[in-house]
């Protein structure tokens, strides 16, 4: 047991063993000024859930989650209020998520961040599944890294940011279904600092938004600033945009992005992106996501030796939890990066492709 949570435990049992509860509750709050290090609480070697050990954790602490599936019931709610705590599960050899929340569909709410401020949270090394909304960032500072939020269920999204200031990394948003958005919503209120996000090497893919006034597959920006750099917006629908809505009060800049194979009921001029966006370079915005020449990886317009040393360097036996360059190299779509992706790019090499 840590020194503080010794002392923690000596100041209950001093409160229960002193006649005056108001004594006992000045010498506890004397004995235990200054004791402000940061610690690990651990799951579930220390705390048998994650809720028991976001509720003991102070500002500064680390929640280490061992590997394993982490099943929530409908009156769970993991909500993280005014601390700044970082939230670090396990890893694969392999660098994948180890750690796995799942909402078993029950309606359990996970990850939410409230009036955090300016001190940052940190989420890492999970995966997020079966729940009523994957993550809620608001009013708060945060960082997320490595996670995947899966088969979530929320009318503005599995990902939303309301008033943060957030940075996404390697991370995943597959395979959601919701009302107005299947994948990330930014909506920001008036009165409180905008939202800046900005999401970097990340994959939005398979999302649906399902309703009837406005639905939307991918990324709907409402309001605030949202920068995507070396993302993929790829094979979401929506009943309005399939890929990305950026609305009339928020603004959004694009880097080497590729928002493609998106669709909705509106055609191809809204399938992908609708809204206006700045383009820094790099980007590609069509229907095909480029398959007519899915070996030219660095959208150059032709398959030569840097485009082999791309898919080199994304060699992977399972793609699950790695960077987007993973998902493009895979040529044949099987999940993997391997000799059989090789094959079919010499099998190109030379091309002059055409976008």
């Amino acid at each position: 047991m840590t020194q503080r949570r010794i002392e923690q435990s000596i100041c209950l049992e001093t409160s229960r063993a002193l006649a005056r509860p108001a004594a006992a509750a000045c010498l506890c709050l004397g004995f235990m000024a200054g004791t402000g290090q940061a610690e690990t609480l651990n799951v579930p070697k220390e705390y048998p859930t994650i809720q028991s050990a976001i509720d003991a954790a102070e500002n500064g602490d680390v929640i280490s989650i061992s590997a394993g599936t982490y099943l929530l019931d409908e009156t769970d709610d993991l909500r993280l209020e005014q601390r700044a705590v970082s939230i670090i599960g396990e890893r694969h050899v392999d660098g994948s998520p180890a750690v796995t929340i799942d909402g078993q569909s029950n309606g359990s709410t996970t990850f939410q961040i409230i009036d955090a401020g300016k001190s940052s949270v940190t989420i890492s090394n999970l995966r997020i599944r079966n729940c009523r909304g994957g993550l809620l960032v608001a009013n708060s500072t945060a960082s997320v890294s490595n996670c995947v939020f899966e088969q979530n269920l929320g009318f503005y999204g599995s990902v939303i940011f309301f008033n943060a200031q957030v940075t996404m990394t390697d991370s995943e948003i597959v395979d959601n279904y919701g009302g107005e958005v299947g994948g990330v919503s930014v909506i920001d209120q008036a009165d409180l600092p905008g939202s800046n996000v900005t999401l970097t090497d990340s994959v939005i893919r398979g999302n649906t938004g399902s309703s009837a006034f406005v639905g939307v597959g991918g990324v709907r920006l409402f309001n605030g600033h949202v920068t995507l750099h070396r993302c993929v917006v790829k094979d979401n629908f929506g009943t309005s945009v399939g890929g990305l809505l950026v609305g009339s009060l928020a603004t959004a800049m694009l880097v080497d992005t590729r928002i493609c194979g998106n669709q909705s009921p509106g055609g191809q001029d809204i399938d992908q992106a609708s809204g206006e966006w700045s383009d820094i370079g790099g980007n590609f915005v069509g229907q095909l996501c480029s398959d007519v020449c899915p070996a030219d990886l660095n959208r150059d317009g032709q398959i030569n030796g840097i485009d082999l040393g791309l898919l080199l360097a994304a060699w992977s036996p399972d793609c699950t939890g790695n960077h987007p360059e993973c998902f493009e190299a895979d040529l044949n779509g099987d999940g993997q990066v391997n000799g059989s992706d090789l094959g079919l790019f010499l099998a190109l090499w030379g091309t002059d492709c055409t976008y």
